[in-house]
């Protein structure tokens, strides 16, 4: 998992290199939680943090991207790649929307150190 990975001006993520995207959807709200860091610095989130956004969601043959409708410098984007996602879970609660929850692994070289979780 990494957070702010690129975005061109229009909203979509960069591909990576061998990359194809499958398929994307809007309006899409997220919960994501770090929990532990081992070291903060002023642009690291920070222990038991909470991101929550509405955006736009993209699958592609590599990982999930999902792209916040209002960006700021804090949360603008977060990479889900697909192999480091663990304890997925799909809900379907009586009342409510569906919901798919994980844990994702952090992508080394990024800003967190811990295994954030989403929804």
């Amino acid at each position: 998992m990494a957070l702010n990975p690129p975005v061109d001006s229009f909203g979509s993520p960069h591909a990576v290199a061998g990359e194809m995207f499958v398929l994307s959807r809007s309006s899409i709200e997220i919960e994501a939680k770090v929990y532990s860091s081992d070291l903060w610095l002023a642009w690291q989130p920070r222990c038991g943090e909470k991101y929550e956004a509405k955006g736009k969601l993209y699958l592609t043959t590599l990982r999930l991207v999902f792209v916040a409708d209002i960006r700021d410098e804090r949360f603008r984007s977060y990479d889900f790649p697909l192999f480091l996602i663990r304890r997925e879970r799909f809900n379907q609660p009586i009342f409510g929307c569906n919901n798919f929850e994980a844990d994702c692994d952090p992508v080394r070289r990024s800003l967190l150190f811990s295994s954030p979780s989403f929804q």
